[in-house]
């Protein structure tokens, strides 16, 4: 079994925070964008915007933070404790865009937790196909 360390652990966190609010950017920016469907158009309008840049910037520190967690930790152990980022953009979609909880919403967080609990509190394994054992 390999055991998750404090950095993996630390760097998954901060994945997650970086994605929730990556993604509230996003939503900020796209509602900032001119009405049309031309896409240079777009691209060029996005390229002059600040809040463009601050997402580049924020998606390619993202990139190697989780490179640098997959370095230390099972994808089949990582990848799940992502989906808290579900849970965040709900929470920031809320308190800053003012968006509503629906109930549904509401039970899907619940479920996204419990997940969540159960991923993390099992072992992960470092296992690669020339390293597993025959059953």
């Amino acid at each position: 079994m390999k055991k998750i360390s404090k950095q993996a652990w630390l760097g998954l966190a901060v994945t997650v925070v970086a994605d929730s609010f990556g993604q509230i950017f996003w939503k900020s920016l796209a509602s900032q964008l001119p009405d049309t469907d031309h896409i240079p158009t777009l691209i060029l309008a996005a390229a002059e915007m600040p809040i463009f840049w601050i997402l580049a910037g924020l998606l390619l520190a993202q990139l190697f933070l989780w490179l640098a967690v997959l370095k230390q930790a099972d994808l089949s152990f990582a990848q799940p404790i992502t989906s808290l980022s579900y849970v965040g953009v709900g929470i920031l979609s809320y308190l800053w865009l003012g968006e509503i909880w629906h109930i549904r919403t509401i039970l899907s967080v619940l479920f996204i937790l419990i997940g969540v609990s159960l991923v993390s509190s099992s072992s992960s394994k470092a296992s690669f196909p020339q390293e597993r054992e025959a059953p």
